[in-house]
């Protein structure tokens, strides 16, 4: 008779026969931190945020209320993910509040924070609490509602566990690697939608060789390598551990998404603007906001973190482009006269999950967790839902794309 456990036992005999127990160490958020770390260096960032996607992120987050030193949330760099009770105070400290780790236009830079977790939750309309940046949370004296100090916890938690629950699957099914061959104007995210991969960043990482500086361009022809998601190195290494648990469909998501757009001139050349360009990316339904009002020196600077909704705009003064099939105006101009915009019906008026409070239940350990028993036995977890209750089925997903590139553009 074998079992798993991770506890320390001593065996038993049962009717003459020896009853083995093997050992199983505990996961920790250091131990994942440390691995993750080593599959970015080893294959690449996106690699491991496609393993940190295929965790149960609350049981990860179940973690933190054991209250040892491994398990601090403050341990995880936010690049990964945010884990529960997570403060930007706390994650600087540590310096593990992190940039966005890809290339975005110089006046719009991104840190990963709970700040800018809790803006995006709330302009995609999961997250009711306090949230900078936005009219739309504002008190009685028009004076805007800020987060002090800005941690990852109560109803935050819920809204992002709820955007989670609603969020495709990092991949439809599993690929067996191979290539594609891209197909005359196909770009990263129409390659990645056709394979089920949710993210088109995964592939830009396993082809940047090919690709070059500006992957929004693709020659037809090019052959592009496609991802073993078989052999995904984090999901191996859990379950080398016998951490099964610990696994699922889908996790973590930030619901900030990668926009890069590349304009093309009528030769097919990205231009460089004599002068400085204006643009701006807004959302325009339920509620019109600005989300970003920048210049644009060149064709190839349009690369910005937007909330994950399908209602964008995009407009470049003087460029004749469509975005998502529509020409869009200016926000200004918007504002003035809106046009037909398509609704999503359930889209307003989200709640976020209410969380069950759950026991943490630690027994003694033979590794680093000895001697902890008595400070952990019986005390109440903060919220955490475990299992994640599912929402309801009219909850939409959203379409988390990057644009093609906008060809043969004039110029006034």
């Amino acid at each position: 008779m074998n079992k798993k456990s991770t506890h320390k036992s001593s065996p038993n005999v049962l009717a003459g026969v020896p009853e083995t127990i093997t050992h199983v160490p505990r996961l920790t958020i250091q131990k994942l931190v440390d691995q993750l770390l080593k599959i970015e260096k080893d294959y690449g960032y996106e690699t491991a945020l496609l393993g940190v996607e295929r965790l149960n992120y609350v049981e990860i987050c179940q973690l933190t209320q054991e209250k040892h030193p491994e398990n601090n949330p403050l341990l995880m760099p936010s690049r990964f993910m945010l884990l529960y009770g997570a403060t930007d105070k706390g994650l600087e400290e540590k310096k593990h509040l992190d940039k966005f780790p890809h290339e975005l236009h110089q006046d719009a830079p991104e840190t990963m924070s709970v700040e800018r977790l809790a803006w995006f939750l709330g302009t995609l309309g999961w997250y009711d609490g306090p949230w900078k940046d936005s009219e739309d949370q504002e008190n009685d004296d028009d004076e805007e509602i800020g987060m002090d100090p800005p941690q990852l916890a109560g109803e935050l938690f819920g809204a992002l566990c709820a955007y989670i629950a609603q969020a495709p699957e990092p991949i439809a099914q599993e690929i067996a690697g191979g290539t594609h061959t891209v197909a005359k104007g196909q770009c990263l995210s129409d390659i990645a939608a056709i394979h089920g991969i949710r993210d088109w960043r995964l592939l830009w990482e396993l082809n940047q060789g090919v690709l070059g500086g500006n992957w929004d361009v693709i020659q037809a022809g090019v052959s592009l390598k496609l991802p073993d998601t078989t052999q995904d190195p984090l999901v191996k290494w859990i379950q080398d551990h016998q951490w099964e648990e610990y696994l699922a469909d889908k996790g973590y998501q930030y619901p900030g998404k990668y926009l890069s757009l590349t304009l093309l001139d009528a030769k097919g050349e990205v231009p460089n603007f004599p002068v400085p360009v204006r643009c701006q990316v807004y959302r325009y339904w339920p509620r019109p906001l600005l989300l970003h009002d920048i210049e644009l020196a060149a064709g190839d600077e349009l690369d910005l973190l937007v909330p994950d909704t399908e209602h964008l705009a995009v407009w470049v003064d003087g460029v004749a482009m469509g975005y998502h099939g529509r020409r869009w105006p200016s926000f200004e101009d918007f504002l003035k006269e809106p046009l037909d915009a398509p609704q999503m019906d359930g889209l307003a008026g989200r709640t976020s999950l209410e969380l069950d409070l759950r026991e943490i239940d630690t027994v003694e350990e033979e590794d680093a967790f000895a001697g902890t028993e008595n400070d952990l036995a019986g005390r109440r977890a903060n919220p955490v839902a475990s299992p994640l209750p599912k929402l309801s089925e009219e909850a939409k997903s959203f379409d988390s794309r990057v644009a093609k590139p906008i060809a043969g553009p004039t110029f006034s």
